[in-house]
């Protein structure tokens, strides 16, 4: 017996629209608030580098800080992905805090305007403070936790110095922000360059 396809609704319809109006909102986003800031841009400007309506983005999003949220939500949670999976992968503690650090800085070399939005803030991210996005500190939150636990196993295998672990991870997160922003500086595009600096760096600063 044949089997039926399942009908296709009108709110079927609408909530795929509304699903490729928000990607597309939030790709624009991201490249205009990289390029003129979060503060100083206005949702005018979103919609019309988006192709949609002003009124059809407020029906997606309530608003300026909605969108950034969902930004750093939907990046956020991609960047801890990539990270989280090459460290699983890797072959010893040392090895997987060297691999996650790897991914995490090819993961915001290659979105370049989700990296220009955070260096633009112009906080010090290892301190978790500054933040104007409830979910970018929620993402900042998560992400020291797991930055933590990892550096504990390398430590209790003896391949890392031991030390507070939450300190650890401020002083690597710290590293980080100044090692990309001197990427972005040298506009050289050099990404493996940019892993093998950080590399080198942690391998210094934190192996016994």
């Amino acid at each position: 017996m044949a089997t039926r396809k399942a009908k296709t609704t009108g709110k079927d319809v609408r909530a795929a629209r509304a699903e490729l109006y928000r990607a597309a909102i939030l790709e624009a986003a991201e490249r205009v608030f990289a390029e003129q800031g979060y503060e100083a841009s206005r949702m005018q400007t979103v919609a019309a580098e988006a192709g949609v309506a002003l009124g059809t983005l407020y029906k997606v999003f309530a608003g300026k800080q909605d969108v950034l949220d969902a930004i750093h939500r939907q990046q956020g949670e991609k960047l801890i992905h990539a990270a989280t999976s090459h460290a699983d992968l890797a072959g010893g503690p040392l090895e997987a805090v060297l691999s996650g650090t790897d991914a995490y800085m090819r993961y915001l070399a290659a979105h370049p305007n989700y990296l220009k939005i955070h260096l633009a803030g112009g906080h010090a991210w290892a301190l978790g403070s500054g933040y104007i996005s409830p979910e970018q500190v929620r993402q900042f939150d998560t992400g020291l936790q797991i930055i933590a636990l990892f550096l504990t196993r390398a430590m209790d295998a003896g391949v890392m110095v031991r030390e507070d672990p939450l300190l650890s991870a401020r002083l690597m997160i710290a590293a980080h922000q100044v090692m990309l922003a001197d990427y972005v500086d040298r506009g050289d595009g050099d990404v493996e360059g940019l892993v093998a600096r950080v590399r080198a760096y942690m391998l210094r600063a934190f192996a016994p």
